[in-house]
């Protein structure tokens, strides 16, 4: 299970509805998870251990539990981590440290932080640990069965494709990013960038959002695009250079297969497209494009 897939398992598992998720990722942004909260999410610590370390310790005043996972001012949640940390050691702890800066554990901290109820809390995080598949491959083969046999394409690539560009983008843009499968309108002005890989697994790849949005995902990727258009494209074309780039250099060194890429296209969408997968994230929707066609 990789832990940039939280998010994902939440709208998978309708815990939270698109909206309702879109807020939490926004809060999530500007938030720093605790150890408690962290240490939970990433398995070091048991639920009935933290209760235990905590109720030995001198904030055994506090009656609810779930006040050991929410945050503080800095001066008591200084002490509060402290007692977690004592009780983990040093590889744990670091790795802990660099955990506070994912995502997934700051979404994870915004549920602790909303009065979620302690049995709730408890129940969703077993649910998500229990996962035999991938969250994301679950809302790709919900989605993938939508489409018709006229557009349909080989599962297998663009399941990987799929899964790397969810994986990539929240390492990238540092948020949670959420797949669906809401219907797209395509009468809606959309613009934005694809790449088509060449060779064994063909496919074309494209992110895709109205104008607005655009200019947001290619601010996120690269801080010093100006109000242009065509920066916007140069972005979001880089953006997918470097992840088809790292994409085909995995499948080679994987299966042993090479491909090869084609330079980014661009422009604005001028005909109906039919497998776009809906993004969601800190700064609103955009679509990504998975086919076999060109689209610019």
């Amino acid at each position: 299970m990789k832990f940039h897939d939280f998010g994902q398992f939440l709208f998978n598992s309708s815990v939270f509805d698109l909206k309702k998720l879109s807020e939490m990722i926004s809060e999530a942004k500007d938030i720093q998870p605790t150890f408690s909260t962290a240490a939970i999410f990433q398995r070091f610590i048991s639920v009935s251990e933290v209760i235990k370390i905590f109720s030995e310790s001198e904030f055994a005043v506090e009656k609810n539990f779930m006040e050991y996972f929410r945050t503080h001012s800095q001066d008591v949640q200084k002490k509060y981590d402290e007692v977690v940390q004592n009780f983990l050691n040093a590889d744990k702890t670091a790795e802990l440290t660099e955990s506070l800066e994912e995502p997934s554990t700051k979404l994870a901290q915004v549920l602790v932080d909303r009065n979620l109820k302690f049995e709730q809390f408890e129940k969703i995080l077993e649910d998500y640990h229990r996962e035999e598949f991938s969250p994301v491959e679950k809302v790709f083969a919900d989605w993938y069965s939508t489409l018709t046999f006229e557009r349909k394409f080989d599962y297998p690539p663009s399941l990987d494709v799929a899964k790397d560009f969810h994986g990539f983008l929240t390492e990238s843009l540092k948020t949670t990013i959420i797949f669906s499968s809401t219907p797209v309108d395509t009468v809606e002005k959309l613009f934005g960038a694809s790449v088509k890989i060449q060779g064994a697994m063909p496919v074309v790849i494209g992110v895709l959002a109205e104008q607005n949005t655009l200019h947001k995902l290619a601010n996120s990727y690269d801080d010093f695009v100006s109000e242009d258009i065509e920066e916007d494209f140069d972005s979001v074309a880089e953006m997918l250079n470097v992840f088809t780039g790292n994409f085909t250099v995995k499948v080679a060194s994987q299966l042993g297969i090479e491909e090869e890429l084609y330079p980014p296209l661009f422009g604005r969408l001028e005909k109906n497209v039919f497998s776009f997968l809906t993004v969601t994230c800190d700064f609103g929707n955009f679509y990504l494009y998975i086919g076999e066609e060109e689209i610019f």
